[in-house]
């Protein structure tokens, strides 16, 4: 389990009361954390993040580039698998579409660098 995080900060219910998340929520989560999250930035495990915001200087193949880079991410999450990413430019920001499977289930993280 684990707490629901948007905008960088806690999501709360109408009562003001952090939110849990489990199952496939968390994973969906954890897989933006870990690609949002600068590749060494995190002081208590170096090997967590990615290297996404690199994107912005690349100009072709940007889909497979980000799924490449999505996937190393989270080589560790075991039964985790993205299955594909969608990159689009809107003026000076990138968004990314990740598809993820796990098991049975599937979903879709999306972020913004």
């Amino acid at each position: 389990m684990d707490t629901a995080i948007n905008n960088g900060d806690f999501q709360v219910d109408s009562r003001g009361k952090p939110i849990v998340l489990s199952g496939f929520e968390e994973v969906l989560q954890r897989v933006m954390i870990r690609v949002k999250t600068k590749l060494g930035s995190f002081v208590y495990d170096k090997n967590l993040g990615s290297e996404i915001y690199t994107l912005k200087d690349v100009t072709e193949n940007l889909n497979d580039k980000a799924l490449a880079i999505v996937r190393r991410a989270i080589v560790d999450m075991c039964g985790v698998t993205a299955d594909s990413a969608k990159v689009s430019r809107v003026e000076d920001k990138i968004i990314i579409k990740i598809y993820v499977s796990s098991g049975e289930e599937s979903g879709e993280v999306e972020l913004t660098i």
